[in-house]
């Protein structure tokens, strides 16, 4: 799609009911194409726009509600659309406004119902409940957090602001995708690029693989100290195990005292004719 719009064809793009696989290709493509749409505001008229506008089902891919957890009709079609956008900000980590807690936010907030964005399966359901009357929006949010800037991306684009309006495509090479660690594993994450509050100088020349690695020593400590603890509370329970040990030992010889006592006195007590 994208190389066909930059060849100037016109471009119409429809899946079996336009509401889940087509959302996610006009989407990159769009990203691809319009730098404000790699903005945080232009992020979210994209979703406006391409998905809560066009009836994508939130509601139903989600499985919002206990009675439709088992729901054959569940499908992470959203977050595999952030998995891809997060794929394009980890190859292209300068052209973006938003970083990677920025897309985590959306995903927590696809399932969490915390805000009325992704609240039920079309813009007249969400009118007949009273959505934006009764909730906030999830945008309400994400506008006024600044951890959810890149700060090199307004670095880079006061410094080039006229180079930065396609990108190249998406790689999809096996050694270029990468996991979304900050999504399905995120004890064992690091950010792609961190907030404004936790990059200055030279914190930019730190790679990937080093954040990684410092996230990884962090779990490592984690586990260190749940080690500790749960070695501190076997050596309680071994200690509470003599004790009682030794208590059931002291009842026995009791037992066994009272017993020979008893015995005795059956011995002692006269017989009746």
């Amino acid at each position: 799609v994208l190389q066909l719009v930059q060849q100037g064809s016109s471009v119409v793009v429809h899946g079996p009911d336009g509401r889940d696989r087509t959302p996610i290709v006009v989407s990159l493509a769009l990203l691809q194409l319009d730098p404000f749409f790699r903005t945080i505001e232009g992020f979210e008229v994209l979703i406006e726009k391409e998905w809560s506008a066009a009836g994508h089902r939130f509601q139903t891919r989600s499985g919002h509600g206990i009675e439709n957890q088992n729901d054959p009709q569940r499908a992470p079609v959203f977050i595999v659309f952030l998995d891809c956008v997060w794929q394009l900000l980890h190859q292209h980590p300068d052209s973006f406004e938003f970083n990677d807690e920025f897309l985590l936010s959306l995903a927590s907030s696809l399932y969490s119902c915390r805000f009325g964005t992704f609240l039920y399966d079309s813009e007249k359901e969400r009118k007949d409940n009273d959505v934006f009357g009764k909730t906030c929006s999830l945008w309400s949010f994400t506008n006024c957090n600044p951890k959810f800037l890149n700060p090199r991306y307004r670095q880079l684009m006061t410094e080039r602001a006229t180079s930065y309006a396609k990108i190249s495509l998406i790689h999809v090479d096996c050694d270029r995708v990468q996991l979304w660690l900050g999504y399905f594993f995120p004890q064992l994450s690091a950010p792609v690029i961190s907030s404004v509050h936790h990059w200055q100088g030279n914190d930019f020349a730190k790679t990937e693989k080093h954040m990684t690695e410092e996230a990884l020593q962090l779990r490592v400590r984690e586990l260190e100290n749940a080690q500790k603890k749960l070695l501190a509370t076997i050596e309680s329970f071994k200690r509470q195990n003599q004790e009682l040990f030794a208590h059931n030992e002291k009842l026995c010889l009791q037992n066994l005292e009272l017993q020979k006592s008893l015995a005795a006195a059956s011995n002692s007590a006269p017989s009746l004719v």
